[in-house]
């Protein structure tokens, strides 16, 4: 196997540094390792979830889509769904080679339109990936839910985000 190929499955996405693919179970351990490296709470499985491989195939980043159904069924992702992302998350060691912007790239070529609730410190990052704004209106109430019993809420200021693929 060539440096940059999976075992599991061919990549979405390249960099000199890193390949994207859709997870697998065999990937959950190492995205638990990222998810207590960042403070984040682990995910239960791999379901939707598109991980960033070093060139052994380790896991260095990840993205897990939340796929929540419309009224009416119309909507932008499969079978009219909205997709949420739910969390991004990469290893601190890894932030500051793109993973993050390269993963949030391929979900939103996948899905079409991606929407999210991020934290203060994550605002910018949102912003400069071309995430507009959005109100707490255009955010499903299970996603809305989460923040207002979020116990860091208050500290957080949580701000609703949407990108359409151009």
């Amino acid at each position: 196997m060539k440096a940059g190929e999976s075992q599991h499955m061919c990549p979405l996405a390249y960099s000199d540094l890193f390949s994207i693919r859709e997870a697998c179970d065999d990937d959950l351990q190492g995205i638990d390792i990222i998810s207590e490296d960042v403070d984040m709470p682990v995910i239960e499985d791999a379901e939707n979830t598109l991980v960033a491989v070093n060139h052994e195939d380790l896991p260095v980043g990840f993205i897990r889509i939340k796929l929540i159904d419309l009224e009416g069924g119309a909507g932008k992702g499969p079978g009219g769904q909205h997709a949420y992302v739910y969390p991004v998350a990469v290893l601190r060691s890894w932030q500051g080679y793109d993973v993050g912007t390269v993963l949030m790239d391929v979900a939103l070529e996948k899905y079409g339109e991606l929407r999210l609730v991020a934290c203060t410190p994550s605002h910018g990052f949102y912003q400069r990936l071309g995430f507009r704004k959005a109100s707490w209106d255009e955010i499903a109430p299970d996603i809305a839910h989460d923040c207002e019993v979020c116990p860091s809420a208050d500290t957080c200021t949580p701000q609703p985000f949407i990108k359409q693929r151009q």
